[in-house]
């Protein structure tokens, strides 16, 4: 098991403090060591307490990586519609450019990582509900806790500036302990929460909407799959823990990618069992999932739901617009793709989906 010890940490972030005077910019100090705590979830709601609005969680269908994230080390945002990924990029490579590491090292999920998100459509005028996320807002925490199989870690992430002296060491020793001494498998059960309203936003105009874009879909040639959502507000008795919400999510969906990204007193919050997007070196993978059916009261049942929907003529037509679009955005950025002849199922808690 690799630790660290107050000394090392403060060690090097006296070296960083001392590699910002001579750059004349930050330094990133990033400390990994094996921990015995082992429970993601307990570590982000007991997180809450002390980081509120300042944190994340995201784990993996295959729960082959889980991370928890506490705190603000460094933040990068965009405002502008254009060039958000080149701005979020540049301002990631100045940060990890005089990267100075401590303790255990190359181990998959740990280190400096950077969580957060874009905005689907930056030309599109912002909700009430999304004010606190900027086109782009990205964070490296300053507390991160992978786990990572069957290990799990703890990053500790420190900005130096050549202003800074070692008073900022003592200060994130003392964090760093508290969170080591602190935390327990076991985190508070938050009441049940009772719902008190529900209230469902532009129904009438969006069924309008259907009717209209169904006359288009019939007699346009360019229009062939329109996705539509609609707004649900849910009123509850007391505040709605996210915890709370991540807890259900993993009971109910645990094959599903499951996330929390806090903005101030803002949580996005969800479950999906559809991979965007993920690269490794310089393989790129993504995922296409349309179609649905039910899963079935019986193996029987559901084998023949599952039969049917592999052979239904429209589903299939509808999963293959979805692999064309993949396909387009894939060929200009691959120089070979690999794509199944035919979609697979995909099997969640209650649903069947074509996956390709």
């Amino acid at each position: 098991m690799v630790t660290i010890s107050d000394i090392d940490l403060r060690e090097g972030i006296h070296q960083a403090i001392k590699s910002a005077g001579e750059l004349s910019e930050p330094v990133l100090v990033s400390a990994v060591e094996e921990i015995n705590f082992t429970e993601p979830l307990a570590f982000f709601a007991k997180g809450g307490e002390l980081y509120a609005g300042e944190r994340f969680f995201w784990k993996e269908p295959s729960e082959a990586l889980i991370f928890a994230g506490l705190g603000i080390c460094m933040q990068i945002q965009s405002e502008q519609a254009a060039g958000r990924f080149f701005h979020v990029e540049k301002k990631w490579q100045e940060a990890v450019g005089n990267l100075h590491k401590i303790g255990a090292r190359e181990i998959r999920g740990t280190g400096p990582i950077m969580f957060g998100g874009f905005s689907f459509d930056p030309l599109k005028k912002q909700s009430d509900l999304w004010l606190k996320y900027s086109h782009a807002r990205l964070h490296i925490p300053e507390f991160l806790l992978t786990k990572n199989g069957n290990k799990t870690y703890l990053t500790t992430n420190i900005l130096c500036m050549k202003h800074d002296d070692l008073s900022l060491a003592d200060r994130i020793t003392a964090k760093r302990n508290a969170i080591l001494s602190s935390f327990s498998e076991e985190q508070n059960k938050p009441a049940v929460n009772h719902i008190v309203a529900r209230q469902e936003i532009g129904k009438e105009e969006w069924l309008q909407t259907v009717q209209v874009l169904v006359e288009e879909l019939k007699n346009s040639r360019e229009l062939k799959k329109v996705v539509m959502a609609r707004e649900l507000v849910v009123t509850a008795k007391d505040e709605i823990a996210p915890e709370t919400v991540l807890e259900n999510l993993l009971k109910e969906q645990p094959d599903s990618y499951t996330f929390a990204f806090e903005a101030d007193d803002s949580c996005f919050i969800g479950a999906s069992p559809e991979r965007l997007v993920k690269k490794e070196g310089s393989t790129l993978y993504s995922a296409g999932v349309a179609g649905s059916t039910a899963r079935g009261k019986t193996a029987e049942e559901e084998k023949l739901l599952g039969d049917k929907l592999l052979a239904d003529e429209k589903n299939l037509i509808e999963h293959q617009y979805v692999v064309d679009m993949i396909r387009s955005a894939m060929e200009q950025v691959c120089s070979e793709l690999h794509i199944p002849e035919r979609p697979v199922l995909m099997k969640m808690r209650d649903i069947q989906h074509l996956y390709t």
